[in-house]
């Protein structure tokens, strides 16, 4: 499953081709919010744009679920940064539609090693972006 949302992502990327870094204002709030958490290894800062249930995949931790509850995924995420924490957070691709997705791939740079993450951001049933599926991959 976690190479169909890899491939997802990849094909993703592809169809956004030209919209690179061209974020509604409420996409690029999300946005930052999210490299924020991810800077400070702060899991609590990502919750608040959380899904209510999520995608979830983290390879350091053996963690691969279709569908986890916010407050769950939270612990998880607490136990990763602990265990990896923060250097640096920097995205390296970031697009989406303009009425309805954000996808996002950055690098993610703990005291120990690196990682990829793929985010991807859709608005909800009230209209806000919502982080849907976020995959932790080792580098």
């Amino acid at each position: 499953m976690k190479y169909i949302t890899l491939i997802g992502f990849c094909l993703l990327l592809f169809w956004a081709n030209g919209s690179e870094n061209n974020l509604n204002a409420d996409q690029a709030v999300v946005s930052s919010n999210i490299e924020l958490a991810f800077r400070k290894g702060d899991p609590e800062h990502l919750l608040n744009v959380m899904a209510e249930e999520i995608e979830l995949g983290i390879d350091a931790e053996q963690v691969e679920f279709n569908r986890i509850k916010n407050g769950h995924a939270e612990l998880i995420l607490e136990s990763f940064f602990q265990k990896y924490p923060p250097i640096s957070f920097k995205y390296i691709q970031e697009g989406g539609t303009q009425s309805t997705t954000l996808y996002s791939v950055g690098t993610y740079e703990s005291t120990s090693q690196s990682f990829k993450v793929y985010l991807l951001v859709k608005k909800d049933k009230n209209k806000e972006y919502k982080l849907t599926t976020l995959q932790i991959k080792e580098s």
